[in-house]
């Protein structure tokens, strides 16, 4: 699965949790345009909202940790004793959500 340079902007962006309006603005789009590219992200990859676009995209490695460069950053920032780059802390608290969510879902 590849995805273009504009796509894993946008991807990026909707890791870091901005919004439609946000990612608009950093990329100098519409609201509605940055909206229809994250739709279009969601579909291509089968997400069925944000948080699972992004599991998704760990998952296949289409997001990268460019500070550690690794995919399952924050605990070997963990392992090391040392504070985890930004990337590596959102990731971690997005997988938490999701690991939240099936727990609730389960019970």
């Amino acid at each position: 699965m590849t995805l273009t340079s504009r796509q894993q902007q946008i991807l990026r962006l909707v890791a870091e949790g901005h919004t439609n309006a946000a990612i608009g603005r950093r990329l100098n789009i519409t609201e509605q345009a940055a909206g229809s590219a994250v739709a279009r992200l969601l579909a291509k990859l089968g997400a069925r909202d944000r948080a699972n676009l992004v599991h998704i995209a760990h998952q296949h490695r289409l997001l990268t940790h460019v500070e550690c460069g690794t995919h399952n950053g924050y605990r070997r920032h963990q392992k090391r004793r040392e504070p985890a780059c930004t990337d590596c802390r959102e990731a971690e608290r997005i997988h938490s959500a999701i690991r939240r969510a099936q727990t609730r879902r389960a019970a």
